[in-house]
């Protein structure tokens, strides 16, 4: 059996948060990027062509322009339906991505038990947290996955269920204990992040 003390800070689960949430939309985020264009392109088109709809009711067959714009109403629709979706795509990848959307998101939704000094214990059969306020306990069956970074080991089990262990306050001893023991029980995804 490990027993270690530990203590996350804000910053440190905000940039982990930061970095592992990247990981995962980089597909996501290529796929937005790959269909924009393709967006761009029919919303220019449709643009193109309900301009020069409305061209040929006004100044060749003299319309009147509400006349006009009920004939190219279609037209219309469908300028305004592909431009939303350019809109959707390009909010995507540039706002709902976004550091600075990511973190105030995360603020709203943390809890101060996280950031209490708590004690990791690590058995044979299972990984535990425990502090004034929390007592969870992973069997190495239920860790599904198991995250790496420079200063963070996190560990994901059922759901959005975790356990964090900050690196910076173990000594190299037991961080090297507790990754060895971490190593030789978990069966779950391996993932380093840098």
């Amino acid at each position: 059996m490990i027993e270690v003390s530990n203590k996350l800070s804000e910053a440190d689960w905000l940039d982990f948060n930061e970095v592992y949430v990247r990981h995962l939309s980089k597909k996501r985020v290529s796929r937005a990027m790959s269909v924009l264009p393709i967006y761009l392109l029919l919303l220019l088109y449709f643009v193109y062509r309900l301009i020069s709809e409305l061209n040929l009711y006004m100044n060749t067959l003299y319309f009147p322009l509400n006349q006009a714009l009920r004939l190219a109403a279609g037209r219309i629709f469908v300028v305004i339906v592909i431009g939303l979706i350019c809109a959707y795509a390009l909010f995507h990848v540039y706002a709902y991505y976004s550091s600075n959307y990511l973190r105030k998101k995360l603020r709203k939704q943390m809890d101060p038990a996280t950031f209490e000094e708590s004690r990791i214990c690590l058995t044979d059969e299972s990984i535990g947290t425990y502090s004034s306020s929390t007592d969870l306990r992973l069997s190495w069956e239920k860790v599904t996955k198991l995250v790496y970074t420079d200063k963070l080991i996190v560990l994901y089990g059922p759901g959005m269920v975790c356990i964090i262990i900050a690196k910076e306050c173990l000594t190299e001893e037991e961080l090297t204990s507790v990754e060895a023991k971490i190593d030789s029980r978990c069966s779950g995804e391996v993932v380093k992040l840098g």
